[in-house]
Formats: C-alpha cells, sequence, structure tokens
C-alpha cells in the first residue's frame, strides 16, 4: 500500500508518498537543489533517487538515498558527467544507475558507494532494468540498446535501428571542384548543437551555414552558394558539441572553379 513518486519543482526535488495504495499523497517532503528523475524503494524504508541539478540540468548528477521512508535524504555520488536518469535495484545490495552521457553507475552494498563503469556509447541514455545482479539492459536515444550478462563489466552493444548513423562523420563536400554550388553533408550518431563554418585560405570566416543550432540524431546535407565568392580554395568546420560537453570537430577543403 506503500509507493513513492519524485520530481522537480523551482530548485527543490519533490518526493511524494502514499500509504493507502495511492488514493492519497503527501508532498511535503523535499530535497534541496536536486530535481528527481526517477525514484525506488528496496522497502518501506530504504529508497534511491536518481537525480539532477536544477541549475544544471545536463551537466551535474546525484544519486541520493533514504534510510527513514523518504523523510531525509543523504547524497551518496556525485558528478559533472551529466544527470541520472534512471535507477534499479535487482536485489537489496545490488543497484544500478544510467547517467545521460551513457556510463552506468553501480553499488554492490545497499547504495553506500557506487562505482561509475566507463562507457562505449556516445548516445544519450535514458533507462536501466537488471533482470538480476548480472543480467541488465539500458535503452537510449535512437533505439540504441545495450545488454550486460556480467553486472556491466563489460556491455555488449546490441546493433540499433537502420537510419541512426553509428559515428560522427563530416563527408567531402560534392561537387568538387564546385561552380557555383555544393552539398556539405555530415552525420550525427546522438544530439548535438551544430556549428557550420566556411573559411577562405587565410582562415577568415566568410559564411556560417549553421550557428549553435539543436539538431538531433540524423544524417543532414546542406548546401552552399559561391555566387558571390571568388575563385579559389575553401575550408569547411563542423563542431558538434554534445550534451556531456565533449565535442567532435572536423575540416575539410574544398575548390571554387569559376
Amino acid at each position: 500500500m506503500t509507493g513513492f513518486a519524485g520530481g522537480g519543482l523551482a530548485a527543490f526535488g519533490v518526493v511524494s508518498k502514499t500509504t493507502d495504495g495511492g488514493y492519497t499523497w503527501d508532498t511535503t517532503r523535499t530535497l534541496n537543489s536536486a530535481w528527481i528523475n526517477d525514484i525506488v524503494f528496496i522497502n518501506p524504508n530504504t529508497g534511491f533517487a536518481a537525480c539532477n541539478s536544477p541549475f544544471n540540468p545536463d551537466g551535474a548528477g546525484t544519486i541520493m538515498k533514504s534510510t527513514d521512508g523518504g523523510n531525509t535524504w543523504v547524497n551518496k555520488i556525485e558528478t559533472n558527467e551529466g544527470c541520472f536518469n534512471s535507477i534499479c535495484f535487482p536485489n537489496a545490495n545490488t543497484g544500478y544507475s544510467v547517467l545521460i552521457s551513457g556510463e552506468l553507475a553501480k553499488t554492490t552494498n545497499c547504495g553506500e558507494t557506487w562505482k561509475i563503469l566507463p562507457t562505449i556509447t556516445n548516445n544519450e541514455m535514458w533507462s536501466v532494468n537488471f533482470l538480476d545482479s548480472l543480467t541488465g539492459f539500458i535503452a537510449g536515444f535512437g533505439g540504441t540498446i545495450l545488454k550486460t550478462f556480467s553486472g556491466g563489466e563489460p556491455i555488449v552493444i546490441e546493433a540499433p535501428p537502420r537510419g541512426v548513423p553509428q559515428k560522427f562523420a563530416l563527408y567531402q563536400n560534392y561537387p568538387d571542384p564546385f561552380n557555383p554550388n555544393t552539398t556539405i553533408k555530415f552525420d550525427l550518431p546522438r544530439s548535438a548543437n551544430i556549428t557550420l563554418k566556411i573559411y577562405d585560405i587565410l582562415g577568415r570566416v566568410v559564411a556560417t551555414l549553421i550557428k549553435n543550432e539543436y539538431r538531433p540524431a540524423s544524417t543532414y546535407r546542406i548546401e552552399w552558394n559561391g555566387d558571390n565568392y571568388a575563385s579559389g580554395v575553401y575550408f569547411y568546420r563542423l563542431i558538434a558539441v554534445n550534451v556531456d560537453k565533449s565535442q567532435f570537430t572536423q575540416t575539410k577543403k574544398m575548390v571554387l572553379i569559376k
């Protein structure tokens, strides 16, 4: 009959508790400076919340623990690698929580200490579920599903669906040489903020095709018209900034001939 739910309001995390099967809820419990993305209780007293900072939603994450039925909470791990999106406990001692950056956090002592396992994906990860202490799944953007048979060490990547690029890539423009139009193609395996600029041989910016725009994972083709530019060698540079602040940058040369 006892259950819990979590969320966020302004600069606080809100913990809601019911003791009558969900007919009524007490929402007087709060967490300072932490929004709750997921919450799980392994018994009526002991519970865990996967959180992010309301002041830095994508960059700072925490896992909080309560041992008094959600009345008070203690921070057990904090990271700047991204928010904790989901959390689960297949048994009383072993728990897992996934970060948006693709990393998996693991505890084997009922959440007292946590170890962040190495990531093997650049995709945003949103959900985690373990069938037992060893077998589990994490899932995220673009249909990515990761599976482990060994408690997350290592994780085996299941193939994502067709249509989602496997890695960041900037391709050679086509046609090249060109007059006056050419197409620039690039792949994003995960959502990112994109900047695409054209430079002349002296390194001066002559055109900005995309300026810090959010783009979801996909393959993109951008056309550039060189009508107003002199013949010569130009360079185009792609900068993709991920939600975890990591960055992909690549530059290629092209030739305009009139």
